[in-house]
């Protein structure tokens, strides 16, 4: 609320919150922070998901909230189960009650060893960065910032901070809002 009201320069993260009431041509992200990437999870031992067929006629638990533009969750025989939060959802997988449920990581991280996954079937990637006011002040911020945050990335900073909640990624920015490194800059 203090960022869209304009008393903020800055938020971390909620991108596709805020573009939901902004202009993607009004915000710049900066070098992401880090990655996320959205799974379909099954109890261990299950076989992992690795298309979305699978799902045909399964139930599958989902947190309110969770948006994903990319997965056409209709197309499929997919009963979708909303729960209020994650810790809800993995009560229902381990009792039975859902066949798989839908996560992050890196949030799931701590739980994986009671989980399967298919490491190369993500749902959705995104970055988390930090949004700023595409005027001068906020693309000064993200310029410096940015920088910054590619030099933690090269030199093992960020994965230094963010422990056994780092998250490899390759980042190549694909939105016009997303922040490119200038040739002038080093």
């Amino acid at each position: 609320m203090t960022f869209m009201s304009g008393r903020s320069l800055a938020v971390v993260g909620l991108a596709s919150e805020i573009l939901r009431n902004v202009d993607s041509k009004n915000i710049v992200a900066t070098y992401p922070l880090s990655v996320y990437k959205a799974f379909i999870f099954t109890r261990k031992g299950e076989p992992a998901i690795s298309s979305m067929s699978q799902l045909n006629g399964k139930v599958v638990g989902i947190t309110l909230g969770y948006e994903f533009n990319s997965v056409q969750w209709d197309k499929y025989q997919i009963n979708l189960q909303h729960f209020s939060n994650e810790k809800y959802q993995f009560n229902r997988l381990y009792a039975g009650r859902v066949d798989a449920i839908v996560g992050f990581l890196p949030d799931w991280i701590p739980f994986l060893e009671s989980l399967s996954y298919d490491p190369e079937f993500p749902i959705e990637v995104g970055y988390d960065y930090i949004i700023v006011w595409n005027n001068p002040k906020g693309r000064r911020f993200a310029e410096k910032i940015s920088y910054a945050l590619l030099h933690m990335k090269e030199d093992g900073t960020l994965k230094e901070i963010m422990g056994d909640r780092y998250m490899e990624f390759d980042y190549r920015p694909s939105e016009p809002y997303e922040w490119k490194p200038s040739l002038t800059q080093e």
